[in-house]
């Protein structure tokens, strides 16, 4: 939110930003927000990501899809359920696994 609105989260803890003011601007941020960016990789595209893809594809005989390849897991509810409810195992140095 600093990096779109100016609005360090660390004044919400003090108490200079509402946490209603600070939801409600995180619902409004822009494609291309970190945060967003965090949650699914697609909002993580700007606007003119999006743009200068559109015409890289416009100009090729087979059109890029950046979210489709070796490295994109889909998933039917069913399975996403199941492969969450699996077992997590402790990362080394005390990280997140």
């Amino acid at each position: 939110m600093q990096r779109v609105y100016g609005v360090d989260i660390d004044a919400v803890a003090r108490g200079d930003v509402s946490l209603a003011q600070a939801a409600a601007l995180a619902a409004c941020l822009p494609p291309g927000s970190l945060c967003l960016a965090r949650e699914d990789e697609r909002y993580g595209w700007s606007r003119q990501d999006m743009l200068l893809l559109a015409i890289a594809n416009s100009l090729r005989t087979e059109p890029i899809d950046p979210f489709k390849g070796p490295n994109v897991m889909e998933f039917s509810p069913e399975e996403l359920g199941e492969y969450l409810a699996r077992p997590r195992t402790a990362a080394e140095n005390g990280g997140d696994a």
